[in-house]
């Protein structure tokens, strides 16, 4: 897994790791524009290669680019650098940089008008070292006629650590920003880059490690992470060679009501789907003998007791009881309604299981007015709200990332629960205070039904071992990378629910194979 920094804590980082000695501050310079050259020859690689333009500012990511010129020259790529700003105004590394780079006999051109930068339609691809993580306000001026330049060129644009335009806390984009095909971000991402509309302005993030200490990392960086492949791969729980159907999990889910019985079908068929043994599924009577033409064979179907409406009746609670201790996890809430019986049926059964359970969607509804019962009692708990839930049952959450980060992970922290909050990215607290950033899934998993899936996944995965931290971390990811592939096959218009199932194995395959 990979840290995610906020920019406070990358400078913070980058002054520790320097020292009193700022131009040494160079080696890491020096080993960021390396990365950014790189990542230009592999872009290029297939490619009959014209010039490539970098447009560098006058601080230490036009130094990143002028290093990264220096570089791709040495290799033997015709590079045009245009300078925004004088050499006298450079700062100390930037001007060792382009001086460096003028040194090796490279060709750099100082814009004073737009007029100075026409034909960039003609290059191989444009490197957007002008701000980095110094953008502030609403680009304005030349800046901003520079950034539609870049933008009408439809070349490939490589943006250096953060693009132009973009605020690398928020992810806001204040007027207008370059629009990067990718952004090679230095020594760590940074939080914003992860949320929309920055998001859609990185392109493909490649992160460049500089090397930066771990003590010094660790140190200061706050314990948000980015999991990586092959941390989520580690998290994929064993499976026994010897063992039976039960040793692979063994889940039940109390889900669906008579007017909502799809949700118990996609929730169950998503934990067999990913890896559980054996799934029972606890629903009332009349909704039952609805959802059973529906439901995969293999899932056993347990008839509950139900009120009038057709949902959880109240001695439906001692029938729960009587199965649980049978069973290594277990799931509560989609489709169970918001009925008064239902409701308490909910808190009950959280008060006194004492299996992992999952907590979705009526789950949640079952606390509104009672969040302070919404906390570890027997069991451990992970739940799923998606926005709207979240701010029924909590009160609202701020629009800024840090903020909105820091308010999931004390709420997780204080009651010792894993809370998945649902959005793009999913943001995943855990009950230890550390958190993950998961950019995954498309716009055609905004459907209906997504959200049972994503509990069947973890559910499951939580019964054949995964601590329910681990599962949270791991279920996100699978019910993103399926829905990806989905999406691939039907498009993000025709994606439903039940396609994020019929690819979960792919993407599980795809996860072990890599």
């Amino acid at each position: 897994m990979i840290p995610i920094v906020s920019i406070g804590e990358m400078r913070q980082i980058d002054e520790g790791s320097i020292g009193a000695d700022s131009m040494s501050g160079y080696v890491f310079m020096d080993r960021a524009g390396k990365a950014v050259a790189d990542k230009v020859i592999e872009l290029l690689c297939d490619v009959v290669c014209g010039p490539v333009a970098l447009i560098c500012g006058k601080g230490n990511n036009g130094g990143d680019g002028y290093v990264a010129a220096r570089y791709l020259t040495l290799q033997g790529q015709r590079v045009v650098c245009f300078a925004i700003a004088p050499r006298a105004e450079h700062t100390p590394l930037s001007l060792r940089a382009y001086d460096e780079f003028i040194a090796c006999s490279g060709e750099c051109r100082h814009i004073s008008s737009i007029e100075d930068l026409c034909g960039l339609s003609d290059y191989s691809c444009i490197v957007d070292a002008i701000l980095g993580t110094g953008s502030r306000g609403t680009a304005e001026g030349l800046l901003a006629e520079i950034i539609s330049a870049v933008n009408a060129a439809h070349v490939p644009v490589v943006a250096i650590d953060v693009p132009t335009g973009v605020t690398g806390d928020t992810g806001t984009v204040l007027g207008s920003a370059i629009r990067a095909s990718c952004t090679v971000t230095l020594g760590l991402p940074k939080i914003g880059m992860f949320f929309y509309p920055a998001r859609s302005h990185c392109g493909n993030l490649s992160i460049a490690d500089l090397g930066y200490p771990s003590e010094v990392v660790s140190r200061i960086q706050g314990g948000m992470y980015f999991p990586t492949h092959e941390y989520v791969k580690s998290l994929m729980p064993l499976r026994k060679p010897d063992g039976s159907k039960f040793d692979h999990g063994n889940v039940l889910m109390i889900c669906g009501s008579r007017r909502y019985t799809g949700c118990a079908v996609l929730c169950s068929s998503a934990a067999l789907r990913s890896g559980c043994g054996v799934v029972t599924l606890g629903m009332p009577h009349s909704a039952l003998r609805v959802a059973n033409p529906k439901l995969m064979p293999e899932v056993i179907a347990l008839g509950l007791s139900e009120s009038r409406l057709g949902a959880l009746g109240l001695r439906s609670e001692i029938e729960i009881i009587d199965v649980l201790h049978k069973k290594k996890a277990l799931c509560v809430g989609p489709g169970l309604t918001h009925s008064e019986e239902a409701s308490f049926v909910i808190r009950e059964i959280v008060r006194n299981v004492s299996a992992p359970l999952v907590l979705d969607a009526d789950g949640l509804n079952a606390f509104i007015g009672k969040p302070e019962l919404v906390r570890k009692q027997n069991a451990d708990i992970v739940i799923t709200p998606h926005k709207g839930e979240w701010e029924r049952l909590f009160g609202t959450l701020p629009i800024d990332p840090l903020s909105l980060i820091s308010r999931v992970r004390m709420h997780a922290a204080c009651r010792a629960i894993t809370i998945v909050l649902k959005g793009s990215p999913t943001i995943v607290a855990q009950p230890s205070g550390r958190g993950f950033i998961l950019p995954v899934g498309n716009s055609g998993m905004a459907t209906a039904g997504s959200g049972d899936v994503l509990s069947g996944i973890i559910v499951s995965l939580i019964s054949q071992g995964a601590t329910p931290s681990d599962a949270a971390v791991l279920g996100v990811y699978l019910h993103g990378a399926a829905g990806d592939l989905a999406a691939q096959a039907v498009s993000e218009y025709s994606l439903v629910a039940s396609d994020i199932i019929s690819f979960l194995p792919k993407a599980i395959i795809n996860l072990l194979a890599e």
